[in-house]
């Protein structure tokens, strides 16, 4: 900013311009001393006759540069007229007219304040991420600096760098910075490690101001605090889009091989893809439907049918009325399974065998899973204790159930007695889970930590768990833990799962450790797999439909 000091001077009886000295804050001797100036320029004939003399060039103004107008801001003005004769006949340096009277505009005064935004802070497809906005200090048209914390500003967050906001930028953020500058964006990269390292942590941020070297005023830009770090999440591939391999617990190794092989060729199977099936069948494996091992429709989604359609796992694409967001979908119908659910390693009512029975695992099991990586280290386990939290999320929904009759039960609609072993004898039942399992560090052992969706024994309401329970596996060391409290699913509605997974791991090793007689903790334990999907006994018909699946920790 610069001002203009504008006027006239000139010495009496003399035709001639003369030079004038400018002062600030008082006359020579006590003022500041700005420098000497002509008053040369053109003036009127008032001025001439003012002078008593017939000049026609009087007058003055003197530019007062920007620097000097913010030093001397409200300083009175002081002119000297410098005396052609040099004092001769009397006539002094004096100071002209209005001298003292006249001051230089006082400045407003400028706040020197941090404003920006982050923006978004968004995952990349490498596993990094980026924190994006923009910062500035007002009236000032540099860049500036920030500094990155994560989970607290200064003092109690963690700092990961100070790094310039230099981008370039629109004209709309320097009218928000009161500047004229175009560069003060910021694209701030975290490695893939550090967005490990603090997946989940608040973001903040604090503008540098070059105006303080205190740091005092280097304030926290807006929206500090309400953004974070992106959350990870350990479900690879939530929908599936590479595929699904047959990892089978009951079909021989050579037939397994064959139909990943098969499927793979077909396009059906990328490679390195996390999903694994789960099947235990006699009738329905999908390996056993060569359709699944036709070459794959570009642009339709990818389904796993029984050879009779009994038992389906379907990608699903979405985009319709009932339908609008993606989902996999799975439908089962066991009364089309040998012995129509009940007990799948027995002879038939005719005294047929069955190929494929076993006698660990003897009912219906459709079900994906996927082993969980550490995504720090993916040839490592991942230690339950690393993250303090762990959600497991998804929106599921019972498109349709039913119970089937069948020939195999008795009076009571069950599964006749001694079906499940010598003097045995329970309701029949369906029941829909997502499963985390937890590995033991010292013998290999698993608790599955079941989150049961829906466990029903009529085929049409869920039955709610208030008490965990927990139960032997088939193998000896293996434990079942049902969770309580949770969600149920209810015919025809969408219903949202959001599980504190540490919580209801805490709750299946303390009941382990009292079935057992152990004393474990998390720290004795890695996040081994996922398993989602259907078992049951008995004839049943379903369809439950699973969306936004996910396992995030931070």
């Amino acid at each position: 900013m610069s001002y203009t000091v504008s006027g006239w001077a000139c010495a009496k009886n003399y035709t001639g311009s003369i030079d004038v000295d400018l002062y600030f804050g008082g006359p020579y001797g006590t003022g500041f001393p700005y420098g000497r100036f002509q008053a040369s320029q053109s003036s009127e004939p008032g001025v001439a006759a003012a002078c008593q003399s017939t000049g026609a060039a009087y007058r003055f103004n003197i530019l007062v540069n920007n620097s000097t107008a913010k030093a001397q801001a409200g300083k009175t003005i002081f002119i000297h007229g410098i005396n052609p004769w040099n004092g001769q006949d009397g006539v002094m340096n004096t100071v002209i007219g209005n001298s003292g009277n006249v001051s230089l505009p006082t400045l407003p005064v400028v706040q020197h304040d941090i404003r920006g935004y982050i923006d978004v802070v968004s995952k990349q497809t490498d596993g990094s991420a980026l924190v994006s906005g923009w910062a500035c200090v007002s009236a000032y048209d540099a860049s500036i600096q920030v500094d990155l914390y994560a989970g607290g500003p200064f003092g109690t967050g963690t700092s990961m760098g100070r790094f310039s906001a230099s981008i370039a930028s629109e004209a709309g953020i320097a009218a928000a910075c009161s500047a004229s500058g175009s560069n003060y964006r910021f694209s701030i990269p975290l490695s893939a490690y550090d967005a490990i390292r603090y997946a989940g942590k608040s973001v903040w941020m604090h503008g540098i101001n070059p105006f303080d070297s205190s740091g005092a005023s280097n304030l926290v830009i807006p929206n500090s605090g309400y953004l974070r770090f992106p959350e990870i999440n350990l479900i690879r591939d939530p929908l599936a889009d590479a595929g699904v391999s047959p990892y089978i617990a009951t079909l021989p190794a050579a037939e397994t091989a064959l139909c990943k092989s098969n499927w793979a060729a077909a396009g059906k199977l990328t490679s390195g893809a996390p999903w694994g099936f789960v099947e235990i069948a006699e009738l329905t494996y999908f390996c056993k439907n060569p359709a699944n091992a036709a070459p794959k429709v570009p642009g339709q989604p990818l389904v796993y049918r029984s050879a009779d359609a009994s038992k389906v796992i379907a990608m699903n694409p979405g985009g319709t009325a009932i339908d609008q967001e993606r989902s996999i979908d799975f439908t089962i119908d066991t009364s089309k399974e040998w012995r129509q659910g009940c007990n799948l390693s027995l002879p038939d009512s005719s005294g047929n065998k069955p190929q494929y029975g076993g006698s660990a695992w003897n009912w219906p099991h459709l079900l994906m899973q996927q082993d969980i990586q550490n995504p720090e280290m993916p040839s490592a386990p991942l230690d339950m204790t690393r993250f303090g939290t762990m959600t497991l999320g998804a929106s599921i929904k019972l498109a349709s159930s039913e119970k089937s009759p069948s020939t195999y039960n008795d009076a009571q609609g069950n599964c006749t007695s001694g079906t499940w072993g010598a003097g045995s004898y329970f309701s029949n039942h369906e029941i829909f889970y997502l499963n985390v399992v937890l590995r033991n560090k010292s013998d290999n052992s698993q608790i599955y930590v079941l989150v049961p969706t829906f466990y029903s024994e009529d085929g049409s309401k869920a039955i709610p768990r208030t008490v965990g329970w927990i139960g032997n596996d088939p193998l000896a060391k293996d434990a079942t833990y049902f969770a309580p409290g949770l969600p149920i699913l209810q015919l025809g509605q969408w219903v949202d799962f959001s599980v504190d997974v540490q919580d209801i791991a805490a709750k299946a090793i303390t009941a382990y450790n009292g079935k057992f007689g152990t004393s474990y903790t998390k720290s004795n334990f890695t996040l081994a797999s996922f398993f989602m999907g259907y078992e049951v006994w008995g004839s049943y018909k379903a369809k439950v439909q699973v969306k936004n699946l996910s396992l995030k920790v931070r």
